[in-house]
């Protein structure tokens, strides 16, 4: 028998890459022209294309970051078949409003790339819906075994944000998720 976990709510998934600045200052160039705000030009596809990229997720060194938020609207759910076990709200994780905390979470802070020539953009796409499913082939599951890994970005509004999950010392990986786009836009690092 499994055990299955799902988190429901607003996510982000973050795409930070560095283009080299003469490339940067070339695409800034023609943004002008266009008359376009970052947000229109770097998600416009058919720009994209002629610049050389299918989509902006295969700019060369992108990097990817699944991010869900840590709100009390998004809800945690822990169940076995149709039976939930336990259910909270996503900011429980690190609750400011209990003495001691609830579940265990360890929390780093992402330091942009600092390479020397290249510019950095941040590609946020906002979503909404089922963020993750996660499956464990356990009977019973021992809340104390949950470690939520929890990143802070710092030109993100809000403190941190789950970034991953594991339970007895193993990352679990998402089986199913599913999100729909609620907003896109440039943070220009």
């Amino acid at each position: 028998m499994s055990i299955i976990l799902n988190l429901f709510g607003e996510s982000k998934r973050i795409f930070v890459c560095s283009i080299p600045n003469n490339e940067f200052l070339e695409y800034e160039k023609l943004r002008k022209s266009m008359a376009l705000s970052q947000t229109e030009f770097y998600f416009d596809l058919e720009i994209l294309e002629n610049l050389g990229y299918g989509h902006w997720n295969k700019i060369p060194g992108i990097k990817q970051y699944n991010l869900f938020s840590l709100l009390k609207e998004n809800k945690i759910e822990i169940k076995r078949k149709n039976k939930n076990l336990l259910k909270f709200k996503s900011h429980e994780i690190i609750s400011d409003e209990l003495l001691f905390p609830i579940f265990k979470s360890s929390a780093s802070h992402f330091i942009l790339p600092d390479e020397e020539g290249s510019k950095n953009i941040v590609f946020q796409q906002n979503e909404i819906g089922l963020f993750a499913k996660f499956e464990l082939e356990i009977e019973k599951i021992n809340i104390d075994l949950l470690d939520f890994k929890l990143i802070k970005f710092p030109f993100l509004e809000a403190n941190y944000y789950l970034e991953s999950i594991f339970y007895q010392n193993k990352k679990l990986t998402s089986i199913n998720q599913d999100t729909l786009i609620s907003g896109v836009r440039i943070i220009d690092c």
